[in-house]
């Protein structure tokens, strides 16, 4: 009988003590890392953010607002009229036909004679 009791402790030992030690492991995971204590049989592990979150992040990032759309209008109109003036002065001094990209040395030249 004292064998029988002595080989069913030693046997509960062998079972209960690896389970002791998985317990008292320290998991520890750093930015970006996975720390996984014990069984992930069945599990779903998710990492950053989901395709449709980010997609509509980037569209919220990408999209003008009300606002800012206004303002552009506005810039646009303003610029517009600008520009036509800046032709008209020019035209009325007998500068044509100057590129776009050489208006502001042509002003800057007839502004020093």
């Amino acid at each position: 009988m004292k064998r029988h009791l002595s080989f069913v402790a030693a046997l509960g030992v062998c079972f209960f003590a690896p389970i002791t030690a998985t317990y008292a492991q320290q998991i520890r995971a750093e930015t970006g890392g996975i720390a996984i204590g014990g069984s992930v049989a069945g599990s779903t592990i998710n990492i950053g953010v989901p395709p449709e979150q980010l997609a509509a992040l980037v569209r919220q990032a990408t999209d003008l607002s009300e606002t800012q759309k206004k303002v552009i209008a506005k810039l646009e109109d303003e610029l517009d009229l600008n520009h036509r003036q800046i032709r008209a002065a020019l035209g009325i001094l007998g500068e044509n036909d100057i590129p776009p990209e050489r208006l502001a040395a042509k002003l800057v030249e007839i502004a020093e004679r």
